[in-house]
């Protein structure tokens, strides 16, 4: 087997349980999915991480991915145990975001967000403060040539191992009813939250997702610079540049009013 991140794993290497402290199961399964993510989950248990390491950041100053880097460690191991108990990186996690302090059930998705926002900031290759500033609109400018733009603008402030595998890049394109004027936006994601489709016949598949997230939606009120108020206006989303690794999470709840109901099972 090779030495690089990209060089297959024994079959068997990485097979290791984790303790539930309390009601942490939303926790451990987000582990185990990033564990078994083989270019991502590679670059730490061959300690590639180690090297990269940024303590002068804003965020948990190298904790977050010091725990992380030994929990997958232990559960890489040639000799792991059949479980391991994830108390440290947990206690980590708590101190990026009080959010989850305690040992209460929480959204998955929510801390995985939370999780790769702070092994991002943990492994910041920029380690000098970049001065802000605007992205201008430029007149007549291809869409292409708008969005290297905005992602270049990211990558002065942003640039590590999470960035390369997990990041991609949005189109938002929103049309004023009223004048016709155009709003473009090229935003940087780590996951896509997909509605799932309402009242289908058949079981949904990821491209049904995918055609209702990016549909053409109404909406209400939203500013338009040259109306200078807010007006209905319609938007569309594209996908523009896509990550190496796409995170999914399906919105299996809807909010209506007060209450929270299940879209789909």
């Amino acid at each position: 087997h090779g030495t690089g991140p990209e060089s297959p794993t024994p079959i068997g290497r990485g097979l290791c349980g984790l303790h539930n402290l309390g009601n942490t199961c939303y926790m451990n399964s987000v582990l185990q999915a990033l564990s078994h993510c083989q270019p991502f989950s590679a670059f730490f248990h061959q300690g590639l991480w180690r090297a990269q390491v940024n303590r002068c950041n804003k965020g948990p100053k190298g904790e977050l991915v010091d725990a992380y880097g030994k929990l997958v460690a232990e559960m890489w191991a040639p000799d792991n145990p059949r479980a391991v108990k994830p108390a440290r990186l947990k206690a980590a996690i708590a101190s990026a975001s009080s959010m989850f302090e305690g040992f209460m059930q929480h959204d998955a998705q929510e801390l995985l967000r939370c999780f790769l926002d702070g092994l991002h900031e943990d492994l910041n290759r920029v380690t000098e403060a970049v001065p802000y500033e605007e992205i201008k609109d430029i007149d007549k400018e291809r869409v292409d040539e708008t969005a290297d733009r905005w992602w270049q603008h990211f990558e002065r402030r942003n640039d590590s191992h999470v960035k390369d595998l997990f990041a991609g890049q949005l189109f938002s394109k929103v049309k004023c009813k009223t004048c016709g004027t155009e709003s473009r936006a090229f935003d940087p994601v780590l996951d896509l939250s997909m509605p799932l489709p309402p009242n289908a016949s058949a079981p949904p598949t990821v491209e049904d997702c995918l055609s209702l997230y990016t549909a053409r939606e109404d909406l209400d009120e939203y500013y338009c610079r040259n109306c200078k108020s807010h007006q209905p206006s319609t938007r569309k989303i594209f996908i523009f540049r896509n990550p190496k690794l796409l995170v999914i999470h399906l919105k299996r709840f809807k909010q209506v009013g007060t209450r929270r109901s299940k879209s789909a099972d």
